[in-house]
C-alpha cells in the first residue's frame, strides 16, 4: 500500500531513493547513502539492492520498531554520519503512511528526512488591520540559538507531529 507517494516532481532525487517500508506499508523514501549505512544493521533494517529498505517484521510493535530505529539513530548521531543529526531535538515524531494513519512507531524528528517521512505540521501567521485598511503581517523571529535557521524570520505559530481536531483548534489559542 504505497497510495500517500505518488509521482516524482521533475529534477527531484527520489526517483533513485528506495521505498521505506514497515510492516508491508510504504511510510518514505530512503537515498542511497542512507541506505548503505542502515545494511550494517540486519536486525533492524532489511536493504534489498535497487529495491527497498524494510524494517525488520520481528519489529512487531510500535515501542520495539521505535526504539530498534532509535538505538541506530543514537549510533548514527555518535558517530556524526550525517549531518542532519546534529539538529538531534529529543523530539518523538510519528511515522505513519497518511495523516489519518495510526503511527506505526515514531523516529528521532531531526532524523526523519534520512527516511523520507512526510512530516505534517500546523503554521498560523497574524497580520492587523488598521482603521485606514492599512495590513500589517506579524514575523517573528526565531532564536539565534536555534539549532535550525537561527535568526531567520518564521511562523507566528508552529506545531508539528500528529494531532487530533481538537487539539488544532486549542493548541494555537494557549501559544498566542
Amino acid at each position: 500500500q504505497s497510495s500517500a507517494f505518488v509521482g516524482v516532481v521533475p529534477g527531484s532525487s527520489r526517483s533513485q531513493c528506495f521505498p521505506f517500508e514497515i510492516d508491508g506499508v510504504q511510510v518514505g523514501w530512503v537515498p542511497p547513502h542512507v541506505a548503505s549505512q542502515l545494511k550494517s544493521y540486519p536486525e533492524v533494517f532489511s536493504v534489498f539492492p535497487g529495491g527497498a529498505v524494510f524494517l525488520s517484521p520481528s519489529l512487531d510493535s510500535y515501542t520495539r520498531r521505535s526504539e530498534a530505529v532509535d538505538a541506530v539513530l543514537q549510533n548514527f548521531r555518535k558517530q556524526g554520519s550525517f549531518h542532519c543529526l546534529k539538529g538531534w531535538r529529543d523530539e518523538k515524531y510519528s511515522v505513519m503512511a497518511r495523516f489519518c494513519d495510526p503511527p506505526l512507531m515514531w523516529m528521532e524528528r531531526a532524523a526523519t528526512s534520512l527516511f523520507g517521512v512526510t512530516r505534517y505540521g500546523v503554521h498560523i501567521n497574524a497580520y492587523t488591520v488598521s482603521a485606514s485598511g492599512e495590513v500589517s503581517m506579524w514575523l517573528a523571529r526565531r532564536s539565534p540559538t536555534k539549532q535550525t535557521y537561527p535568526g531567520l524570520l518564521d511562523n507566528m505559530v508552529r506545531a508539528y507531529g500528529h494531532f487530533t481536531q481538537q487539539q488544532c483548534i486549542f493548541l494555537p489559542l494557549k501559544c498566542i
